[in-house]
């Protein structure tokens, strides 16, 4: 979705269209972040993850 977007802004002559789409990167950023947290929490709290991990 990111490169989609990132493409779509690239590609964008109007200033409304531009900031609605780096309103909506910022969102994806926002949400991939959340992601990332939440693995990191799931792997700190699975002994075997957080071996698997550091191998």
């Amino acid at each position: 979705m990111r490169s989609g977007e990132n493409n779509r802004l690239q590609a964008s002559l109007n200033k409304a269209t531009s900031k609605s789409i780096k309103t909506m990167l910022r969102v994806i950023d926002k949400q991939a972040q959340l992601v990332e947290d939440e693995i990191k929490t799931l792997v700190d709290n699975d002994k075997q993850l957080k071996h698997q991990v550091k191998l």
